[in-house]
């Protein structure tokens, strides 16, 4: 009976998960608001895995149509695999948890890659912004990105060019400063624990534009010659062999980022558009709900 009840819970995590990412899209995704959009990603997340373990009860009269709350409970899992159960409901949780942990385990190697390469990158310089020690590295080959306090610039894209290595740096410095890295590590226990489920991956490129987004808006917002900034993204998009702004993956549109940066700012009015999480997660808890027939 645990597993089925694991099961059921799982499902529906996955299911509520899917209906915020897609009201996400639909409602949040197009707004300047980078960091209202962040936290909303944060509250969506964190709230499809909480709901679906409190279950309301409620009795219903076929007669008088009479609908009364009768209470509710939360669901608790023990994970006694030695009980009676069905052996189809113990393999298929068996299998789940096999699949989280082989994908936690691909999300670590990429963080042993970066600590790896930091230490092979030379350190070429140290600063302080808003009480934070930034270290920065160069390196020959590769992509430049950012991973807690640390910075790594590839000559390869900064083509030794100070104007494109400023950016770089600019850039990064904003993903720095955000502490995007925990964001990577939040998103990334999500996708592992929802490995299953496309709508989890589609939440997680959401947040890296958003991080993207957010960096460049801090290079913008810093540099007097905005315009500057705009055109090294334009001669990106047309050379990104020759530069690139990408973080640790890399994979962000490049002509989404332009057409961003350009877009007027947001109104403060369309902040209430996030109110369909409280409207979504409650007719989540409204089908999750057990009914019982008097």
């Amino acid at each position: 009976m645990e597993s089925l009840l694991f099961l059921k819970y799982l499902f529906r995590t996955a299911a509520v998960l899917a209906v915020l990412c897609v009201f996400f899209n639909v409602f949040l995704r197009e707004e300047t608001f980078h960091k209202f959009n962040r936290w909303a990603i944060f509250v969506s997340c964190i709230a499809a895995f909480i709901v679906p373990l409190f279950v309301f009860t409620y009795t219903y009269s076929p007669i008088t149509g009479i609908v009364q709350i009768t209470g509710f409970h939360y669901t608790s899992f023990r994970f006694l695999f030695l009980s009676h159960e069905t052996a189809i409901f113990q393999g298929i949780t068996t299998i789940y948890f096999v699949g989280v942990f082989i994908s936690l385990l691909i999300k670590v190697l990429p963080i042993i890659s970066v600590s790896r390469k930091l230490r092979r990158s030379r350190e070429i310089k140290t600063f302080t912004i808003r009480g934070r020690l930034i270290k920065v590295y160069l390196t020959e080959h590769g992509y430049s990105f950012s991973w807690m306090n640390n910075i790594v610039i590839s000559e390869q894209e900064s083509n030794l060019n100070e104007i494109n290595e400023h950016y770089i740096l600019k850039h990064e410095c904003g993903h720095v400063l955000a502490r995007h890295s925990y964001d990577i590590i939040f998103i990334d226990i999500l996708v592992s624990l929802q490995w299953f489920n496309p709508f989890a991956y589609l939440f997680r490129q959401y947040l890296k534009d958003i991080q993207e987004f957010q960096a460049d808006s801090y290079v913008a917002d810093s540099e007097l010659d905005r315009i500057g900034y705009l055109s090294v993204l334009l001669k990106t998009a047309m050379h990104h062999n020759n530069i690139s702004f990408s973080a640790l993956c890399f994979v962000n549109s490049l002509k989404d980022r332009i057409v961003m940066l350009s877009r007027n700012n947001s109104s403060s009015a369309s902040k209430l558009k996030v109110c369909y999480i409280p409207i979504v997660l409650m007719f989540c808890l409204y089908f999750f709900a057990e009914m019982t027939l008097v």
